[in-house]
């Protein structure tokens, strides 16, 4: 029901989320299933904290900032993508979410 937390299917390596590669569905359409389910489309080569960054703003919304110190040491710039609608925002520990992780 309308109570249930939302589900966020976050791919991993060589992984894509909706709205890359046309209509194709990284998890076989389960976000076209029910409306609860998010698919982030997130750096398919990137760290896993790169990749965390990017979930949260995805989330949040804003601007990723990769963090100054972490930016340096690898290489890329601190700003990433700027996500200017959010997906769930309200996301809180009132407010939870269901994460699945699929890879590295």
């Amino acid at each position: 029901g309308d109570d249930l937390p939302p589900i966020v299917l976050v791919h991993g390596i060589f992984g894509f989320g909706k709205g890359r590669l046309g209509g194709l569905s990284y998890f076989a359409g389960a976000e076209k299933k029910d409306e609860r389910v998010l698919v982030p489309d997130l750096g398919s080569l990137t760290s896993i904290y790169d990749r965390a960054r990017e979930l949260f703003y995805y989330l949040k919304g804003g601007q990723v900032d990769y963090g100054e110190e972490h930016s340096k040491e690898c290489g890329h710039s601190q700003f990433g993508r700027i996500y200017e609608q959010e997906h769930y925002s309200e996301w809180d520990e009132d407010h939870p979410l269901h994460f699945v992780g699929h890879s590295a």
